[in-house]
């Protein structure tokens, strides 16, 4: 009997110290874009974009635009977007809106959304 409430009191011991030990780890996870907009100049074109991030787990894109090639290197801190090729523009966006995901210790998301979009020299307008 003594020997059964001694575990119990240890195994309980255990636990608030495990517990105690636990801190949470999303207090400094974040996840920081250069921008809100990448441009890419032409079809077929690839740009890049920085971000710093802390705490992270991994990184993942949604929504990425139809004929669009975008990755995101957690290491490096690069976000690299190319454009699609001028034979596919008729079947692709030249435009749209990716969720980049970063995802903590704890598995919760940090969500920031980028605006990609493709443009040519005639879109520029000289002021």
């Amino acid at each position: 009997m003594y020997l059964r409430k001694l575990q119990r009191f240890l195994a309980a011991m255990a636990a608030v110290a495990m517990l105690a030990a636990c801190s949470d780890d999303d207090d400094n996870a974040r996840l920081t874009l250069e921008g809100t907009t990448l441009f890419v100049e032409g079809w077929g074109v690839t740009a890049t974009m920085h971000f710093t991030s802390a705490d992270l787990r991994s990184i993942s894109l949604n929504s990425v635009p139809k004929g669009w090639t975008i990755e995101a290197d957690l290491p490096t801190g690069t976000l690299t977007a190319t454009s699609p090729a001028e034979a596919d523009r008729e079947q692709s966006d030249r435009s749209g809106t990716v969720s980049v995901i970063g995802y903590t210790m704890s598995g919760k998301s940090i969500i920031h959304k980028l605006q990609v979009g493709g443009v040519s020299k005639e879109d520029l307008v000289s002021l």
